[in-house]
């Protein structure tokens, strides 16, 4: 098996501020939730080993927990933990058929600094295999709101029917990308245009045929009579750049999950791409089409993408940026009602990790 490489040294990642619980401080260390950033150059001291796959890590109030894909071979491995501001390392020795691991006894706020090694035992001693990039938590706290400016879809040049794609931006932004709403929207959206076609003869009736949302986008964002896309044509967007940006950052989709589910990645510095409503009205059938395939697509009316950036779990609320704000800072919503339209609009999420 052909394994990918790393260099054994620290890797980079987001900024993250304004959280709280448990008396912890804001922070403005890396904070890693999954995937990582390209490794950094090698020096003469550093040692290059294959790479542990998917290494990431949640928390709650009062543990870490690892998990990681098994590296074929591995004897075992040694996960090394450094907690903020500590001077020393705790390693843990773990069986070669775990692939998750959970450090208990921690506060809300607690941070530490993660990695994972691959060995093989040679007699008494361990060599080294593969190594895991550095993955920095943060337990759970109460509330937490991340450091992130809005883009609005209304400024120049506008799109009026391109919340999705501005959503996407405003996260690409924030991972230090310098992309645009109008580059995602005509280089690397997929789009299908609406065409009018007459069943039944020449007296028949004329039936409106488009795309699927969870497909491509039904028309373009440009135009302010087109609809509004799902989960996926984002993803797929978000993964057509990525992929030329030398970044092993990608976009999945995770379409399902309770609202609550995602606090644990804003908590630990991901903002998540989700689908509610405009202002937070009700939805609503508003109009239907048909795909070429013959698939009848009930349009929910004021469908509308958002971005997840912070909770307060006490005060119950959420914060998302917001396309249709011309603000750049986060507009907060009861957490109720967000998710009630959460919910309601399929519970459609895309983490970029």
């Amino acid at each position: 098996m052909k394994h990918k490489k790393i260099i054994s040294a620290a890797l980079g990642a987001a900024l993250l501020t304004a959280c709280s619980g448990g008396g912890a401080e804001s922070s403005d260390a890396p904070v890693l939730i999954g995937s990582t950033t390209a490794p950094v150059q090698q020096t003469a001291a550093e040692e290059v080993l294959d790479l542990i796959e998917g290494f990431r890590g949640n928390t709650d109030k009062e543990s870490f927990t690892l998990y990681w894909e098994a590296f074929i071979g591995a004897d075992g491995y040694e996960l090394t933990m450094r907690e903020q501001g500590g001077d020393t390392e705790n390693k843990h020795f773990i069986s070669a058929s775990e692939k998750s691991y959970t450090v208990s006894g921690y506060h809300p706020g607690d941070s530490a600094e993660f990695v994972l090694r691959a060995y093989k035992q040679e007699g008494a001693r361990k060599e080294y295999i593969a190594q895991s990039p550095e993955l920095d938590l943060i337990v759970m706290r109460d509330s937490c709101t991340l450091d992130i400016k809005s883009v609005c879809q209304y400024s120049k040049p506008a799109l009026p029917t391109g919340c999705e794609c501005t959503a996407l931006t405003t996260v690409l932004k924030y991972y230090g990308f310098t992309v645009t709403k109008n580059e995602i929207a005509d280089t690397y959206l997929e789009k299908t245009a609406f065409k009018e076609k007459k069943i039944g003869g020449k007296n028949g009736e004329t039936v409106l045929i488009g795309a699927d949302p969870d497909v491509s986008f039904p028309g373009d964002p440009n135009d302010e009579n087109s609809y509004g896309c799902y989960s996926k044509p984002i993803a797929d967007a978000a993964n057509k750049y990525l992929t030329t940006q030398g970044t092993n950052l990608r976009a999945k989709v995770q379409d399902g999950e309770e609202l609550s589910y995602w606090y644990n990645y804003v908590n630990n510095g991901r903002p998540v791409i989700v689908w509610a409503t405009d202002s937070m009205k009700k939805t609503v059938v508003a109009d239907t089409w048909q795909t070429k395939d013959g698939k009848t697509i009930e349009w929910l009316h004021n469908e509308h993408c958002l971005v997840l950036v912070g909770y307060d779990t006490v005060k119950k609320t959420v914060a998302v940026c917001d396309p249709i704000s011309r603000s750049v800072i986060p507009t907060v919503y009861k957490a109720s009602l967000f998710e009630k339209r959460y919910n309601e609009q399929g519970r459609r999420a895309v983490l970029i990790e």
